[in-house]
């Protein structure tokens, strides 16, 4: 028998003609290749949209540490911003005359008398300073004009306001002017 052998069954009308076979051939050939095409094709875009997620997921969290490091860099920048007014206002307060050397003045006009008296108000600046306060008793009283006319510190000494009350005692008000 011959190896090559081919029947055809159908009658003659209803068989394709060679070149619309080829054709055929050919269109499902292409159509083949178009579908796997096609499959690639989805499976490209699919792939791309896995990455753009895994891309946009890492771009977030990103921006999110950089929105964090943005915050902590405002918070320092505030705190080193009020740093340095504390600092300038610092320089500006020792840069200004201070009552230090006036209060210190005010210790010496108390240097005898008794903690029964006491100082009900001080106004103390540079250059002047204005003291109320009231003395219990007698000594008292000449202890404390004996130290404001002993000492050498003021320049102008007033005496605005002296009041007695026997249950009080005295109540002075003095005003004094530095050297």
């Amino acid at each position: 028998m011959p190896e090559n052998l081919n029947l055809n069954l159908l009658p003659q009308n209803l068989q394709v003609s060679k070149g619309l076979g080829k054709v055929l051939k050919t269109a499902k050939a292409l159509g083949v290749i178009l579908v796997v095409a096609f499959v690639v094709f989805c499976l490209g875009i699919v792939a791309l949209f896995i990455i753009n997620k895994t891309t946009l997921t890492n771009t977030q969290v990103s921006v999110d540490q950089l929105k964090t490091q943005v915050k902590a860099q405002e918070t320092s920048e505030q705190q080193l911003i009020l740093l340095k007014d504390r600092l300038a206002k610092i320089a500006s307060i020792k840069s200004t005359p201070n009552a230090s050397k006036s209060i210190t003045n005010v210790d010496s006009l108390f240097a005898n008398v008794s903690s029964a008296s006491t100082m009900n108000e001080a106004n103390i600046t540079s250059s002047k300073m204005d003291i109320s306060l009231i003395i219990r008793s007698n000594e008292d009283l000449t202890s404390f004009i004996q130290n404001i006319k002993s000492t050498k510190l003021f320049n102008t000494i007033n005496l605005p306001s002296f009041t007695y009350s026997a249950n009080n005692g005295y109540s002075i008000a003095v005003s004094l002017t530095n050297k």
